[in-house]
């Protein structure tokens, strides 16, 4: 009885945690996951059986399906602008922002339902933060580094601005 009360408690997590990732609330939703990640893991000699194998495939479905999300947010909160020669990283949601940049409109700028922090800590758990960071680094690396010290006929180099949410050069 102790085996099926579990294997209904995690359909229970999961279908919650389904319900959060569909209402925006995708740090709750992973936290559910995760519990029903654990229960599923607790349930030993019954882990072959058919409903738990269910479970197992639902729990990766809501895991990429949040990992998605997570990337979402991530692209909303970290604006490239190439041709702007820009890198703009957004540390709380449109709604609480203050600044707006010429050359981005922050009424335009993507809603994202989580900071980038938040968006770098979902990333961590479902293990995709490495490989953002990687291309946040070949994005920099190609718009501003590698620009900023390639010196021009003239002699002349790309100026560099930096300010609190962005990076450019000009």
């Amino acid at each position: 009885a102790d085996t099926l009360e579990d294997l209904q408690v995690v359909s229970g997590l999961l279908d919650n945690a389904q319900d959060a990732a569909s209402q925006g609330e995708l740090l709750e939703s992973l936290g559910k996951l995760d519990s029903a990640r654990k229960g599923l893991a607790r349930l030993g000699a019954f882990e072959d059986t058919r409903f738990a194998g269910l479970l197992r495939r639902r729990v990766s479905q809501l895991r990429d399906l949040l990992a998605g999300e997570f990337l979402n947010a991530w692209n909303k909160n970290i604006i490239i602008g190439f041709q702007a020669r820009r890198i703009s990283i957004f540390s709380q949601s449109p709604g609480r922002q203050a600044s707006k940049h010429a050359w981005f409109n922050s009424d335009q700028r993507p809603e994202s339902p989580i900071s980038v922090a938040e968006a770098a800590n979902g990333l961590s758990e479902v293990g995709l933060l490495e490989s953002a960071i990687a291309r946040l680094h070949r994005e920099l690396d190609t718009l501003i580094i590698s620009p900023r010290f390639t010196v021009a006929a003239d002699g002349a180099m790309s100026n560099l601005g930096i300010g609190t949410e962005a990076i450019w050069i000009s």
